[in-house]
C-alpha cells in the first residue's frame, strides 16, 4: 500500500514485497510507547529471517500480518506488540485509520432512519438508494409537485 522501503535493524538489507519479519523482545530497545498505548518507531523495526537464526518456534512465535499492508510477521507470544505493524508508516495509518472510524460512529439515515455506520463524516443517507429517493423527492417539491 505504500512504497516505503522496510530494512532488516541487524544487517540493513532491504525487505522484499512479501517477505516474513520478526518482531519480538529483542526489538524492544527500539520501541517505546506513545500516549495511546501503541508501540512506535525509534530506530528500527524488525529482523529478516537470516538474522534471527532459524526457522521461528511455533511454540514461541506466531504469524501475523501486518495491519496496514498485510506483510507477514512472526510476533513474540509471550510479549506480543499491541499493534502488529512492519513498520512506523503502517502503525501510523492503522492509528488514523482508527480514529476516524471512531468519529464516524453510527448515524441515521435521513431517508429511511435506518442506523448505519458511515465511510466518511458528511455522510446522510444509507445507501445510494435512499440518497436518490432524496434527491427526487426534493426535486418534486421544487418543482410544484409535477414528477
Amino acid at each position: 500500500m505504500n512504497n516505503k522501503i522496510t530494512v532488516c535493524c541487524r544487517c540493513k538489507r532491504a525487505f522484499g514485497p512479501n517477505e516474513a519479519m520478526v518482531l519480538g523482545r529483542d526489538h524492544l530497545d527500539s520501541l517505546c510507547s506513545d500516549p495511546d498505548g501503541y508501540l512506535i518507531f525509534i530506530q528500527s523495526w524488525g529482523t529478516c529471517m537470516g538474522c534471527f537464526g532459524q526457522e521461528p518456534d511455533p511454540s514461541k512465535w506466531a504469524l501475523k500480518a501486518c495491519v496496514y499492508c498485510d506483510r507477514p510477521l512472526y510476533v513474540s507470544i509471550e510479549k506480543p506488540p499491541r499493534i502488529v505493524a512492519c513498520k512506523k508508516i503502517c502503525c501510523d495509518a492503522a492509528k488514523a485509520k482508527k480514529r476516524r472510524a471512531i468519529l464516524r460512529g453510527t448515524k441515521q439515515c435521513a431517508e429511511c432512519g435506518e442506523t448505519f455506520t458511515p465511510k466518511r463524516t458528511d455522510s446522510r443517507y444509507c445507501s445510494a438508494a435512499c440518497k436518490q429517493k432524496a434527491y427526487r423527492r426534493k426535486a418534486e417539491v421544487l418543482d410544484g409537485g409535477t414528477p
